[in-house]
């Protein structure tokens, strides 16, 4: 064999010698102290976190040293599996997170009376509306674009009704409630609204006594409590906090991000990003994922929304008023507000703890996995699912809020959408846990084949198939967990049964469940009151399905305000015990074929049969798993009291 005039080991020498750096992962520093025109080394480290990923390559670790960086922040980097890019921050010893990145910002000092509006109003010269409005840290409401645009009336309302609250904003026929008029509106304003059941709710101890809204290059703020700008730290932030784009293999871990339009922003191609042991808060979305991102997992963060009266996220009728005031004033007819909202494909959000806010989870893409979160006081929903959403949703912890589940857009979709929900405890008081909602009657691409009443005029066009929606051996503690609008959509597809599989689930019935409705209503433990009108026998739930009086309640929890878990294991004597169907084979159900369903393994259960709810007899690993999801929240909601 040749060797070179080098020689062989001389040789291998120079080889390594010219190989490119990047072999070598770096670690580049961050700090507020330092100079972006420094080498990003420990002791002379970068001033942005810009700068650093601008710097950083496949493989690089990007550590951000303790402080408060207000700037936003793009990383395009595509690193790899093997080699990816780390954003890391700084925890002190006692596991406090010290790296604060809120988006471009700037404190508001400049404040003078605004008496043309109205009483204890101020304003100060702001060229371009803020995307957030902070308070002392908290964010506070601002009243939409559009509301400010609605000429004031020559009177102002002394009541927020639903004709002042929702409907158009053409500023010529728009019934709303003006923005100005809002600003100036008097202490004693209260809410009413029949469809919420709000009867005199007070508006502004409601929103924290405080209000903003841009015009015309002024930013106004009102203080309901005679308070002044002068007493507290006001900031107006731009933009979001961190985008990805176009990146791929990136880990975000370790961070507090506030004080943003959206916390994390993954835009365009983005791919294999990891967002990790974090808090986000604030904002429209604290996680984004738009819908050409994909592989996409949030995991063991703090997701919420840091109102300014964060307490009235609860199963209230001032958490009615809270979601009314971010649907239509905030925003302008959507919930503007949401832990992760991802509408690309194969995102996995697990171990994750949400609370306060309107919408925890948000999941419109295909290949979803949501399990193992904690989601407690959302005034809208913890789960919302729609569109192209298609996944598994199990074993989590929902609890206390407007509607535990909320699956949405169930319609004639050219999208196969299937999910499955499996496992999950529902807790809610006294609200509703489940709603099923289509809007195939409203204009869209399917407007030609319905009628005005919004029934199809004739047999659905082939294939007719909205996908198919599964929820089984779940526990619904409290509340109703009735599928009211089935019987409506029953009707609207020409009376032919829905593919929605309602199986093995404890809950509390009404009087909308009829198997004539599904394609598989059976194996339940049902609860129902004295008045409840079941169906005949032979296609009612009778039939298929166990009915216990409510009044033997000895499964599902009645009292959810002794601030503990309820223990939701099944006793020696309990109705659910041998009930249900097992799920872990194929098996058929009037004259229909349904294939095993994820989640079960064969062998899963003792006895006869499987028990109807989340738990089986001695399962005892599941009833830790959410005791420790319940503990963790409860931290969590101490933790963010005590947050400076």
């Amino acid at each position: 064999m040749k060797t070179t005039a080098f020689g062989g080991k001389l040789s291998l020498f120079i080889s390594a010698f010219l190989a490119p750096a990047a072999v070598f992962a770096a670690e580049i520093f961050v700090s507020t102290s330092g100079n972006d025109k420094n080498p990003g080394t420990e002791n002379a480290p970068l001033q942005t976190l810009q700068k650093a990923v601008d710097q950083a390559r496949a493989g690089d670790t990007v550590r951000i040293l303790p402080g408060i960086y207000r700037s936003n922040t793009t990383i395009t980097t595509r690193a790899t599996a093997e080699k990816p890019l780390k954003i890391i921050g700084t925890r002190s010893a006692d596991g406090k997170l010290q790296s604060i990145l809120e988006a471009e910002s700037k404190i508001l000092t400049a404040w003078t009376p605004a008496p043309e509006i109205g009483e204890n109003v101020w304003k100060i010269k702001l060229s371009k509306r803020p995307d957030t409005v902070m308070l002392d840290g908290k964010m506070i409401a601002q009243i939409n674009k559009l509301n400010m645009l609605i000429p004031r009336r020559k009177q102002i309302p002394d009541k927020l009704t639903a004709a002042l609250i929702t409907g158009n904003h053409n500023p010529k026929t728009s019934k709303r409630m003006a923005g100005f008029d809002l600003l100036a509106a008097g202490r004693d304003l209260k809410v009413y609204h029949d469809f919420f059941k709000i009867d005199g709710i007070p508006f502004w101890e409601t929103i924290g006594n405080v209000i903003c809204g841009w015009s015309k290059g002024n930013l106004y703020i009102r203080f309901a409590d005679d308070s002044k700008p002068a007493v507290h730290t006001i900031t107006a932030s731009y933009g979001d906090g961190v985008t990805l784009k176009n990146a791929s293999h990136v880990v975000l871990s370790d961070l507090y991000i506030r004080g943003s339009k959206n916390c994390v922003h993954i835009i365009e191609k983005s791919n294999n990003i990891t967002i990790e042991n974090s808090l986000f808060m604030n904002g429209a979305n604290r996680v984004l994922v738009e819908k050409e991102a994909s592989s996409v997992t949030v995991r063991n963060n703090i997701l919420t929304l840091g109102f300014i009266r964060n307490k009235y996220h609860t199963g209230d009728k001032r958490s009615r008023v809270t979601y009314l005031v971010f649907k239509y004033i905030i925003g302008v007819a959507k919930s503007d507000d949401c832990g992760v909202n991802f509408n690309g494909s194969n995102c996995s959000v697990y171990g994750n703890v949400f609370v306060n806010g309107l919408v925890a989870v948000r999941a419109h893409g295909p290949g979803a996995k949501v399990y193992g979160n904690s989601i407690r006081k959302m005034s809208s929903c913890g789960i919302v699912t729609g569109g192209f959403s298609s996944g598994e949703f199990y074993e989590n912890l929902i609890m206390e809020c407007g509607l535990n589940l909320r699956i949405h857009d169930w319609r004639h979709e050219r999208f196969y959408r299937t999910e499955y929900h499996y496992r999950n405890l529902f807790l809610n008081p006294n609200s509703k846990q489940l709603h099923i909602y289509g809007i195939s009657h409203k204009k869209g691409h399917d407007k030609v084949n319905f009628d005005k009443k919004g029934i199809y005029k004739a047999d659905p066009p082939a294939p007719f198939d909205p996908g198919k929606i599964f929820l089984y051996n779940n526990t619904f503690c409290g509340g109703s967990a009735g599928a009211w609008p089935i019987k409506n959509y029953y009707a609207r597809f020409r009376k032919q049964a829905l593919p929605f599989y309602f199986m093995n689930n404890i809950a509390k019935s009404n009087s909308s469940w009829e198997v004539k409705h599904h394609h598989v209503l059976a194996g339940n433990l049902m609860y129902v009151a004295a008045n409840h009108k079941n169906s005949a026998p032979a296609e009612g739930v009778d039939k298929f399905n166990k009915i216990v009086s409510l009044d033997k309640n000895d499964t599902i929890c009645v009292d959810l305000f002794n601030k503990k878990l309820p223990d939701i294991r099944l006793k020696e004597n309990s109705p659910a015990k041998d009930c249900a169907i097992d799920v872990s084979k194929p098996f058929e159900f009037n004259g229909l074929n349904v294939p095993a369903l994820p989640g079960f393994k064969p062998g899963y259960f003792s006895g006869k049969a499987p028990a109807a709810g989340a738990i089986q007899a001695g399962d005892d690993k599941l009833m830790e798993h959410f005791t420790s999801l319940y503990n963790k929240m409860l931290e969590t909601e101490q933790m963010l009291d005590s947050l400076k």
